[in-house]
């Protein structure tokens, strides 16, 4: 735009661009083709086929200025605050993550400690101390520890040790390099069961909790899908996205047609 603020128009991105303008390996437009498990009443169960979506990122809504101060303290080195965010996966049309602009997240393995399907409260008031007191120890919400671990280890029918192994071999991987065919193709169709969609009205979705989240970019989409004329879109996003994106040198993420 006039100011210098890139933006991308989520749609219109070749899959073999994505790297070249600075996201992870692996980023794709849309969807990914898999045969795998289906869910069933919350169990994974048929073999189908299923295009899951095409955006695999961590995001995080944002509403006001104030709320981007707390990245300061996610980029210290070992910093220990605790971030809640969603696992988006868009299907083609279906925009609905926690809030319609925030930002794009990427975050190493190490990092990733845990998620469920529950709302735990304030996203500026958490810390890894708190985690292993709520989560690890026997604590009132263990599950949401286990949460994605379980599901791997279900969907592949993995012991501990087999899961730890899978997770060392396959750290940081997008889902496109996992090796074999047949474990991509389950571990792609698992992840698809994850609610990513639902906001309003009914409030099911997930939260992952995790440290020294890297911000990619900032996004926002229009909560009725059509975004229009892009210009004029941009114009009517909040204006601190829009000077944090400039400042930190960022694109601007659109999602819609």
């Amino acid at each position: 735009d006039k100011n210098g603020m890139i933006i991308i128009k989520f749609n219109e991105v070749e899959n073999d661009t994505w790297e070249k303008i600075g996201f992870p390996k692996g980023s794709i437009s849309r969807g990914i083709d898999a045969k795998g498990l289906s869910s069933r009443h919350g169990e994974l169960k048929a073999i189908e086929e299923v295009n899951t979506g095409n955006i695999k990122f961590f995001v995080h809504g944002l509403d006001y200025s104030n709320q981007l101060s707390k990245f300061d303290a996610f980029s210290l080195p070992d910093s220990d605050a605790l971030l809640s965010v969603s696992y988006a996966e868009r299907p083609e049309s279906k925009y609905r993550f926690f809030r319609t602009q925030g930002v794009l997240l990427n975050t190493p393995t190490k990092y990733m400690h845990g998620g469920g399907e529950t709302d735990s409260g304030s996203g500026c008031a958490k810390n890894l101390d708190i985690f292993k007191k709520d989560y690890i120890f026997g604590g009132r919400r263990e599950s949401d520890r286990k949460y994605i671990s379980n599901l791997i280890k279900e969907a592949l029918n993995m012991t501990d040790e087999e899961y730890i192994k899978f997770v060392k071999e396959n750290a940081d991987k997008p889902f496109t390099s996992i090796e074999p065919e047949e474990v991509r193709n389950t571990i792609i169709k698992a992840f698809s069961t994850i609610n990513s969609n639902t906001r309003r009205g009914n409030r099911a979705y997930n939260e992952m909790y995790i440290t020294n989240p890297e911000v990619m970019g900032v996004f926002a989409y229009s909560a009725y899908d059509n975004v229009g004329n892009i210009m004029q879109f941009i114009d009517k996003q909040p204006k601190f996205l829009k000077q944090y994106a400039l400042e930190k040198d960022l694109p601007f993420v659109v999602f819609g047609d």
